[in-house]
């Protein structure tokens, strides 16, 4: 006659826990960047995703943001541009996709 093993349930996990060691070995890594993208292949039935070039600007230019409205360029940095919209100051990062010199 055999006697039933008795065995330790394993512990419910939380999603957004850390892994224990047991579990680290399962986990997958997910990369969601939007770093440069892989080569276009010429057999692809899709066209290749057109980048466009990222405006520059120089202090005093007036501008139109899609969310803000209309404003004037105060200061430039390396990666952004900080704009006044008259009821308020906002840094704009790069790319300006919203942002067009007027």
């Amino acid at each position: 006659m055999r006697f039933p093993v008795a065995r330790t349930p394993t512990p419910f996990r939380w999603a957004g826990y850390p892994p224990v060691a047991s579990e680290a070995h399962t986990q997958r890594t997910v990369s969601t960047s939007s770093g440069p993208r892989g080569r276009h292949l010429a057999s692809s039935p899709f066209k290749p995703k057109v980048e466009l070039p990222i405006e520059n600007f120089e202090a005093g230019d007036l501008v139109s943001h899609d969310s803000y409205g209309v404003g004037r360029v105060v200061s430039l940095e390396s990666d952004a541009v900080t704009v006044d919209f008259r009821d308020q100051t906002v840094r704009v990062a790069s790319p300006y996709r919203k942002m067009t010199k007027l």
